[in-house]
């Protein structure tokens, strides 16, 4: 069982609801019950701000593919 509860519409603030409306298009429409999006959306702008920054990092760099997986690597190595 979570920790924390899941997040469904009743429970965002309203000047949030558009932020969690978008999330959870954007993922296919359900809840999010599971994955680092289920953490983040306890706070709905921080998950908009987070995704467009990964969007930016993913899709609008000017690395190549073997570039970027080169750091991927890189970076799960130093975690581990």
């Amino acid at each position: 069982m979570a920790r924390v509860p899941f997040v469904t519409p009743e429970l965002v603030p309203a000047g949030h609801l558009e932020d969690y409306e978008a999330i959870i298009a954007r993922r296919g429409g359900g809840p999010i019950k599971s994955g680092p999006t289920s953490v983040m959306i306890n706070s709905p702008r921080m998950t908009v701000l987070a995704t467009a920054l990964n969007d930016y990092l993913v899709t609008d760099t000017v690395l190549s593919k073997r570039i970027q997986e080169l750091a991927i690597l890189i970076a799960a190595r130093a975690c581990s």
